[in-house]
């Protein structure tokens, strides 16, 4: 693995670590559904990482 591969793992490492909590939380609020909020956090570290991946 790459210096580049390595920053990338811990930028996003620190991106879930840093956010999905409070992005958690958030959702539930809003959709009343802890599943749906998970599923959608999920949904968006996803998208997340293939923006920083390629």
């Amino acid at each position: 693995m790459g210096a580049t591969s390595y920053l990338k793992r811990d930028l996003v490492a620190v991106l879930y670590s840093d956010h999905h909590g409070w992005l958690l939380g958030w959702l539930r609020k809003k959709l009343g559904c802890s599943q749906h909020a998970a599923d959608m956090a999920h949904d968006t570290f996803v998208r997340v990482l293939t923006v920083v991946v390629k």
